[in-house]
């Protein structure tokens, strides 16, 4: 009997959103040639986000010579991209900045490819933003006055690579599924006072990223505007209609950054499961 030898490969998850990693042995093995690996253990390796995952090799004996590779891939029904601004205003982030206020709502700062399909996918913005290859660009599918002017085509545009340090702009930063809840409080509540709604229901105020996904993935479709964790108003409509406003689009749609002490919202919390 082959002696059977497990090699296993440790990764730190930096991905804003549970894993599964699917295995599969490749390659055809020539006749009369030992098929060294094994089929997987497990068909998946399910992660929390920032967990360490162990991914192992079944080697019925060990090679020679041999390497081990491993490929990460995204499936596209795990993107959804949004445009951020933090209450100071509009372009106001350096390159680290964007990423570091991507990071604080629960996500990442979005690559060029994450942009791309969610302008496939109907995301049209007119403030640029920097992308993770240090690029600024924005997505436009109506061309019009306010975005460039009528004549520009629609597409991903660019500014081109800026400074990273001296070029502010606002992010565009991508979340995925989840491995919790948001839900709504109703209320008339400052900010203050749904931080604490939240935290009486074992919660947390909902980041940006949390919202999105769960408006994403999840359906959630709420006409009510309510408070999030840096302070701005948002609600997540997924069928839009008149009395929600009479808004044309699905979105998370933002009231942007009022004052934290009216008392007016309720509020969108967060557990985890």
């Amino acid at each position: 009997m082959h002696q059977l030898l497990l090699l296993s490969s440790l990764w730190l998850l930096l991905v804003p959103s549970a894993l599964s990693i699917f295995q599969s042995p490749t390659g055809t093995p020539a006749p009369h040639q030992l098929q060294y690996l094994l089929e997987p253990l497990h068909s998946a390796v399910h992660t929390r986000r920032g967990a360490t995952a162990t991914l192992p090799c079944v080697l019925r004996a060990l090679p020679r010579n041999y390497r081990v590779k491993w490929s990460k891939v995204e499936p596209a029904n795990y993107g959804v991209v949004f445009p951020y601004q933090p209450s100071s205003g509009r372009y106001k982030l350096n390159y680290q900045d964007a990423k570091r206020a991507c990071e604080q709502q629960d996500s990442r700062l979005a690559t060029y490819q994450q942009l791309y399909t969610a302008w496939t996918e109907g995301l049209d913005w007119c403030n640029a933003g920097w992308v993770l290859d240090g690029t600024v660009r924005y997505p436009i599918i109506n061309s019009r006055e306010p975005c460039g002017g009528r004549l520009l085509l629609p597409g991903v545009r660019s500014y081109g690579a800026r400074d990273k340090q001296k070029d502010r702009f606002d992010a565009f930063c991508f979340t995925s599924a989840l491995q919790g809840h948001v839900y709504f409080i109703r209320g008339h509540l400052n900010f203050k006072e749904a931080a604490q709604a939240c935290r009486n229901h074992g919660a947390a105020m909902a980041k940006v990223g949390q919202l999105y996904s769960a408006w994403k993935f999840s359906q959630l479709d709420r006409c009510d505007g309510g408070w999030l964790e840096d302070g701005s108003v948002r609600f997540p409509i997924t069928t839009p209609r008149q009395r929600c406003g009479g808004l044309p689009h699905p979105g998370v749609h933002s009231f942007g950054f009022p004052s934290k002490d009216r008392r007016i919202y309720g509020t969108y919390c967060f557990v985890e499961e």
